[in-house]
């Protein structure tokens, strides 16, 4: 059900760059070719594929730029050709709003050409055509996984500039999810610019001298506790001086994929968070949480009911966090379905009514993120002889989503809200009628002013 909570950063920022990946790659980059070459290169690539070129439409041009990507990857013996291949299927991507191509095209060029591969791709996002949530979507993500290069590659300069860019076209994706998971990252920026300061001369140290216990654990702790860079910060953590934490990476880089040996991780950088505090605290929990993600499909017994307890209470933070308010336990009539609990109050109000009233109880107005959900809540609104019932689904600056933070991907929202969404103004609410609910399209939508003849609670405990 927790299927929208929000990734933290450390979660999402799993680098997989290193440092001397990266140089060993550096030291074998060709220049870039002269101009006079590159034109002569141009030219030929223009007329090899004219009929592809005169093509206008974005996606045509995206499609261009795959073919020229694929065509860069396989000559090798055309330095100028190579290049410019990367360089066309760059600026026909950007013009064709695939902001995923352009970077992938410029990751291409820098492998290959001494080229600032951090800067490069962050004048590729800027340059994407944005005009629909798609192609707005693309270039967040791309901005996003630049943070995280960025941050691989010790360029914390870049990260605010980089933020910003993520922060302009976000709005325009219209994904709540997206747009939260952004809004984290640009508020971690200022600190980790700031622990980068206190570090900095750590992480240079380990050039020359990387088996150094104090720098490989200063600078473990703060890729791995602060930027969430666990690839680049646990093999650090592994040589440090850090007792605790040298015991956890070294066996965390064994890689287990037993439940038991995920279990076990768990359980150490969650005892590691209980003696930290900060934001380290709540990198180490949730690395921990993730760790017994993975291992409970494989466990059994007590051990299941135990490690299934704390991600469930894990997950009811994560709710409250979106919602502003401590959720508390269903009362003793609601109806169990997947693990939440359900209430239809067949009472004319408003919205901001039910909605309150939910709160006030501590629940929320139900959300439907399932098919199966659908059926089960137009069976309680039948049962309980309800015309039409309000739910919690709201539009805020363009963006429809559920009250408790996760957005409409439910297939029959999402068709929902482009076919019928955009007509209705911020703050309008969705409704399901009862006697259809079960029926593709019976969705429609209130004024918060608008009575209506019910709603439905629903508790996560």
């Amino acid at each position: 059900m927790l299927g929208q909570r929000i990734l933290p950063l450390l979660v999402m920022l799993a680098c997989s760059l290193t440092v001397s990946t990266t140089a060993r790659a550096a030291d074998k980059r060709l220049p870039v070719p002269a101009l006079d070459d590159q034109r002569a290169a141009e030219s030929t690539i223009k007329e090899l594929f004219a009929t592809e070129y005169r093509k206008p439409e974005p996606t045509a041009r995206v499609e261009l730029a795959k073919t020229l990507v694929r065509q860069a990857a396989g000559t090798t013996d055309d330095v100028a050709a190579q290049y410019v291949l990367y360089r066309e299927a760059r600026d026909l991507a950007a013009a064709g709003g695939d902001a995923q191509v352009a970077v992938r095209a410029v990751a291409g060029m820098g492998a290959r050409f001494d080229i600032d591969v951090v800067s490069e791709k962050l004048a590729a996002i800027r340059k994407v055509r944005v005009t629909t949530p798609e192609s707005a979507k693309k270039a967040a993500e791309s901005g996003l996984a630049l943070i995280t290069e960025a941050i691989s590659l010790t360029r914390m300069d870049e990260l605010p500039s980089i933020s910003l860019t993520v922060k302009k076209v976000v709005r325009r994706a219209k994904d709540p999810g997206l747009t939260a998971r952004a809004t984290e990252v640009g508020a971690k920026i200022p600190e980790i610019t700031r622990e980068w300061r206190t570090v900095e001369a750590m992480v240079r140290k380990l050039e020359t001298s990387p088996d150094d216990e104090q720098a490989n654990a200063a600078a473990g702790r703060f890729f791995c506790l602060t930027t969430g860079c666990w690839r680049r910060g646990l093999p650090m953590l592994a040589k440090g001086s850090d007792t605790r934490l040298k015991l956890l990476a070294k066996l965390e880089l064994t890689e287990p994929n037993g439940a038991e040996a995920m279990c076990k991780l768990g359980d150490g950088w969650t005892k590691y968070s209980s003696a930290t505090h900060g934001a380290a605290r709540d990198s180490a929990r949730e690395h921990g949480l993730e760790w017994y993600r993975r291992a409970l499909p494989g466990l059994s017994g007590l051990s299941q009911a135990r490690v299934r307890k704390i991600v469930q209470e894990a997950d009811v933070d994560e709710r409250e966090k979106t919602l502003g308010y401590k959720l508390r336990k269903h009362p003793p009539d609601a109806k169990e379905h997947g693990g939440h609990y359900y209430t239809f109050i067949n009472r004319r109000s408003t919205w901001a009514y039910a909605k309150n009233w939910c709160r006030m109880r501590g629940g929320y107005l139900a959300c439907v993120e399932t098919a199966e959900e659908a059926r089960f809540i137009g069976k309680l609104v039948t049962d309980g002889k309800g015309h039409h019932v309000m739910l919690g689904g709201e539009k805020h600056h363009g963006t429809w989503s559920w009250v408790n933070g996760s957005p409409f991907e439910y297939e029959r929202f999402s068709d929902w809200t482009r076919s019928h969404g955009g007509k209705a103004k911020d703050g309008i609410c969705a409704t399901v009628w009862g006697s259809q609910s079960v029926a593709p399209g019976q969705w429609g939508v209130k004024k918060l002013t608008d009575m209506t003849g019910g709603f439905i609670c629903e508790w996560e405990r």
